[in-house]
């Protein structure tokens, strides 16, 4: 082992011990992220089908 990869190993070595006990630290502000149940998956997907079927008449009527 020469003394450049000593030094690289060193330096890769302290940077993660430092990295491993800064993501002990706590965020101080959480938010709630919004999610869709059941029902709301299915009420997007009718209202993204509503909208596809009324596109494709516009589309077909123009022809």
């Amino acid at each position: 082992m020469n003394f450049l990869s000593r030094i690289c190993l060193t330096a890769v070595a302290s940077f993660g011990s430092a990295l491993a006990s800064a993501g002990t630290i706590t965020p101080v502000v959480t938010e709630s992220v919004p999610t869709l149940d059941e029902w709301g998956l299915i009420g997007l997907m009718a209202a993204i089908g509503v909208v596809g079927g009324l596109a494709i008449r516009k589309r077909n009527k123009k022809k």
